[in-house]
């Protein structure tokens, strides 16, 4: 029973050091000035794990082409929605992210 308790805080303690490393930005600053570059640092840094990196979706849905408005969109990522919990950014950030989602789908038309 010891060997397994061990075993099972060893794998949480390797697991978290690697999502910690695969979540780190290397140190880099987005330019603040760039509303774009600001809200794709902090998608990476709040969403990317179940959204994706390339937004299609992941353990979450994806984020592209979802008919829900701009206010819509907005109030689901600050509020939550489905078993996505609220509150994991700002409604500041919110509006962010979603102007930059918004932005590369209109892009990929």
């Amino acid at each position: 029973m010891m060997n397994t308790r061990k075993f099972l805080v060893l794998f949480m303690v390797i697991f978290g050091v690697i999502f910690l490393a695969a979540c780190s930005d290397g140190g880099s600053s987005p330019d603040p000035d760039d509303p774009y570059a600001v809200a794709e640092n902090m998608y990476q840094r709040a969403c990317i794990a179940c959204h994706g990196g390339d937004l299609q979706g992941a353990s979450g849905p994806g984020l592209l082409n979802t008919g829900l408005s701009r206010q819509e969109f907005i109030d689901a990522t600050h509020e939550g929605i489905g078993s996505m919990p609220g509150g994991l950014v700002s409604e500041e950030v919110a509006e962010l992210i979603t102007d930059w989602i918004f932005k590369v789908e209109a892009e990929q038309e």
